[in-house]
């Protein structure tokens, strides 16, 4: 169901209209897996709706690690004379 969603490059929302079994049921299975995405359930309306939405906290989270090492590189380099690329 999600798989559209997920390969767009486009779309960063997905509204999942059904019942609260069902929408659970989705809810959990997104939290049990490794996934940038946060959920959020809309009360209007009935059926209520659950919102998917695309996040980036693993692309945020591996720019912080490389800009880390790189200083750490950079902290090398100056220690001891390192000439990167070489």
């Amino acid at each position: 169901m999600l798989t559209p969603f997920l390969d767009s490059p486009i779309d960063s929302v997905f509204e999942y209209r059904a019942n609260q079994q069902l929408r659970q049921e989705v809810e959990n299975a997104i939290k049990n897996v490794t996934i940038d995405l946060k959920t959020e359930t809309i009360e209007k309306g009935r059926p209520y709706t659950l919102k998917i939405m695309k996040t980036q906290k693993e692309y945020e989270r591996l720019l912080k690690q490389w800009n880390e090492d790189k200083s750490l590189l950079h902290q090398l380099k100056n220690v001891n004379g390192f000439v990167l690329g070489s």
